[in-house]
């Protein structure tokens, strides 16, 4: 393990238990549910309203919003908000750049999203439920209970499944992308969609068992919070949305993944058995750790996030029997 995520291990330990993940337990069963992956149907059609583009040196930004696909939702969370960040040139590409966890606002994606500008491609950061602007309780930590994650993450997929197929039906060239959490869920919404789009799954596991139950995170867990059996139960239930559990999809071929090669939060192991379920696809592993990762070489998630784009444009040029003979 890097000595950076060692660190943060010990300061996980240190946290109070208020500041803890799950500190109020395991919350309302039926939002819980919500984890199961396989229970997706086809995306919800969405229209984003967007506020007036503003230059910024040679990007162009824009933020917009749109009501959530997953429905129930508090205020202000039911309201998905995305910023657009795009090249002052021709947008050749569009990714929809999904966020990691505790991503407050979109200040630790912005470094990816301008490397991919310079590449022609544009990013769409979207923006997770009870953060930043979705905020419920400010100054509180916003995943007080199991049923809560179950909530956030499901509303991601949704929105990212939404927005990527909205992008598609208007004829962009497009991807799907993240880091950690960011990156787990870009490969749900991947795997969800029968779309042959760009997939980067930056540092992800193929279920969040093995990051809140082995990887460093398991430091920050209210354990007491969630009954004598709650690590068994909380395994099981964090296995229900792995992709090992989603059958390969047609972007499997334009997948490029990257794992970092002494990353405490997410194993490698867990990022390797996605690159394994999904044949043809690409896993490059960096000596690295996951904080370093995202600070020392964000070139080289530039590069493999492009390098996912130029797949799924070699896979699209192809004869169809072609391409689907390999998908199959």
């Amino acid at each position: 393990m890097h000595f950076v995520d060692r660190s943060a291990a010990w300061a996980l330990r240190m946290r109070p238990r208020q500041g803890r993940v799950f500190a109020d337990g395991w919350g309302d069963p039926e939002a819980v549910a919500l984890l199961d992956a396989t229970a997706t149907g086809p995306p919800v059609p969405i229209e984003v309203s967007w506020d007036r583009p503003q230059a910024r040196g040679r990007l162009v930004v824009r933020a917009g919003r749109f009501p959530a696909p997953v429905v129930g939702l508090p205020v202000p969370a039911h309201i998905a908000h995305v910023l657009h960040v795009a090249p002052a040139g021709q947008e050749t590409g569009s990714c929809v750049l999904l966020p990691a966890w505790n991503d407050e606002g979109y200040r630790t994606r912005i470094r990816l999203a301008t490397g991919l500008a310079a590449a022609g491609i544009g990013s769409y950061l979207l923006e997770a439920p009870f953060y930043g602007l979705r905020r419920i309780a400010p100054g509180s930590s916003p995943v007080r209970t199991v049923a809560d994650f179950a909530t956030l993450t499901r509303s991601v997929v949704e929105e990212g499944r939404s927005l990527v197929a909205a992008l598609v039906a208007a004829g962009r060239r497009t991807g799907v992308a993240g880091y950690s959490m960011g990156g787990s869920l870009a490969a749900t919404v991947a795997a969800t969609l029968d779309l042959p789009i760009a997939v980067a799954p930056l540092a992800a596991a193929h279920a969040p068992a093995p990051v809140f139950t082995s990887g460093v995170l398991r430091n920050a867990v209210a354990w007491d919070a969630l009954g004598p059996d709650g690590r068994e139960r909380l395994t099981e239930v964090l296995l229900r949305p792995s992709l090992l559990r989603l059958p390969p999809s047609p972007p499997t071929r334009c997948a490029v993944l990257v794992a970092a090669s002494g990353d405490g939060f997410v194993a490698p192991a867990a990022t390797k058995a996605i690159h394994e379920h999904w044949p043809g696809s690409e896993l490059r592993v960096v000596r690295a750790g996951h904080a370093t990762l995202l600070w020392r070489h964000v070139d080289i998630l530039v590069s493999a996030t492009a390098h996912a784009f130029a797949r799924a444009a070699a896979a699209a040029s192809e004869p169809s029997g072609e391409a689907e003979s390999r998908w199959t």
